[in-house]
C-alpha cells in the first residue's frame, strides 16, 4: 500500500506542478475523469493548501486501492510526464534554515 500512497501522493504533486503552470493538463484530466472534477477544481482554488492536497491525495489513495488497474494506469501517465513516484520530504530546523530539492533532469536552481 506505501507504493499506491506514495503514487497517488506523486499525482497529486504533478497536478499542482500543472496548476502552477496555468492549468491542469494530462495528470489533471485523469484525476478528473476518475474522481470528478471538481476534485481538480478545489486543488486549483487553494494550490498551496496542505489540507486541500491532503484530501485529494487521500481519495486519489482510496480509489487506487479500490481499482489496481487504475494504478497501472496512472503509473504510466506520470512514467510518460516525468513526474516522480517518490515524494520527496525534508526538515528544516534552526534560524535561516533553508532547503533546496531538485528532482528530474535537465533542472537549473540558482541560490541566492
Amino acid at each position: 500500500m506505501i507504493e499506491i500512497a506514495n503514487l497517488a501522493t506523486a499525482a497529486v504533486a504533478a497536478l499542482a506542478g500543472e496548476i502552477a503552470k496555468g492549468a491542469a493538463g494530462p495528470v489533471g484530466a485523469w484525476i478528473g475523469r476518475r474522481l470528478g472534477g471538481k476534485r481538480v477544481e478545489d486543488l486549483a482554488a487553494a494550490p498551496d493548501d496542505p489540507a486541500a492536497t491532503e484530501a485529494l491525495a487521500k481519495r486519489l489513495r482510496a480509489e487506487l486501492e479500490a481499482n489496481p488497474e487504475l494504478a497501472a494506469e496512472l503509473r504510466a501517465l506520470l512514467d510518460g510526464s516525468g513526474a516522480a513516484h517518490a515524494p520527496q520530504t525534508a526538515t528544516v530546523s534552526g534560524d535561516g534554515g533553508s532547503i533546496v530539492q531538485v528532482q528530474g533532469e535537465g533542472n537549473s536552481v540558482n541560490i541566492r
